[in-house]
């Protein structure tokens, strides 16, 4: 394969169809079966295979965790994905999880998830209120009235982009470590 950028897509493109269709074979004689599929980067020599092993198996527990369990994830598809899981170690990524969303996380209400997902939809639709309504499948209202009550209970300031990018990385290491207070060591001293 060449370095050319198009051949690289064009190979990866081929490589999940034929990934697919393993899996439609497969599922044909084991329905009760998941079979994912992780996609590390070209190895060009014997000793780039350990990288690109590593990457494998990083896109397969990465994109079980975003698309379920008969996911087909590249390591390249990940994003910022792919520079969260060079932090091993769980304790030191979560170091990385902004105080207002700590605050959010500690938040003790039956209500919490419903706030976290909020916040997390939008996000992902640049702070588009009417788009998170549709895709939560809630009132447009319920969506503004919940981005207060995030921004009351967080002190969030969802004008200040590096506040923003900094929530949206904090949620992305959540999907690494899970919403669990003993891996990301909340300290509520420093909320």
């Amino acid at each position: 394969m060449e370095n050319d950028e198009e051949d690289k897509s064009a190979c990866l493109r081929m490589i999940k169809k034929a990934a697919e269709s393993i899996q439609k074979t497969f599922y044909k004689s084991f329905q009760h079966l998941n079979l994912q599929v992780g996609i590390g980067s070209a190895a060009h020599s014997i000793t780039e295979l350990p990288r690109s092993y590593k990457e494998a198996q990083d896109a397969l527990q990465l994109g079980t965790l975003m698309n379920g369990s008969s996911a087909i994830a590249a390591f390249s598809d990940l994003g910022i994905y792919r520079l969260l899981c060079q932090i091993e170690d769980a304790g030191e990524l979560a170091k990385f999880i902004p105080p207002s969303l700590k605050k959010l996380l500690a938040y003790k209400q039956p209500n919490r998830e419903d706030l976290i997902k909020t916040l997390q939809t939008f996000l992902q639709h640049h702070q588009n209120a009417a788009k998170t309504a549709e895709e939560l499948y809630v009132h447009y209202k319920t969506v503004t009235y919940r981005i207060e009550r995030i921004k009351e209970i967080t002190g969030i300031d969802l004008e200040d982009p590096d506040e923003v990018l900094s929530v949206q990385v904090g949620l992305k290491i959540l999907v690494l470590i899970g919403d669990n207070p003993v891996t990301w060591h909340l300290d509520h001293a420093n909320v």
